[in-house]
């Protein structure tokens, strides 16, 4: 698959995907299953606070590295899909959950792999016990 969505594309992909699967149980209608919505906000809370950590545009205190980040995306979004199959969940749960599920794996499928420039480092600067900033050389 040709990789065609860029990282600054990809993190604005990934705040809408937390805010959709957040809001789903109650948009969808399957907020009376609780271990769906449970998922469902787990999953949400995991999406957002990971691209607000990760190293690239759309990130806020960049510690990821953005090819984590994109590991962590692959790997939980084929569990947000199994998970419902797995669990017996509600019929409006799982096929939202597969959909939104399949829907990430795509969007992390097709998307670049490195970062734009000058987002390799962290937004911090380690520092010594003195308060010095490290450098460090590659």
């Amino acid at each position: 698959m040709k990789r065609t969505i860029n990282s600054t594309t990809h993190a604005t992909a990934d705040y809408m995907m937390g805010v959709m699967v957040a809001a789903a149980p109650w948009i969808v209608l399957y907020n009376h299953d609780y271990l769906a919505t449970l998922i469902s906000v787990g999953y949400a809370a995991l999406v957002l606070i990971m691209t607000f950590f990760t190293r690239f545009e759309g990130g806020f205190v960049r510690i990821i590295p953005y090819k984590v980040h994109l590991g962590i995306d692959m790997i939980a979004g084929i569990a947000f899909i199994l998970l419902p199959w797995l669990l017996g969940l509600s019929r409006a749960a799982t096929w939202t959950m597969t959909i939104l599920g399949a829907a990430a794996v795509l969007i992390t499928m097709a998307s670049e792999k490195r970062a734009y420039k000058g987002f390799e480092e962290p937004y911090y600067k380690p520092q010594t016990p003195e308060g010095d900033t490290l450098i460090t050389k590659h």
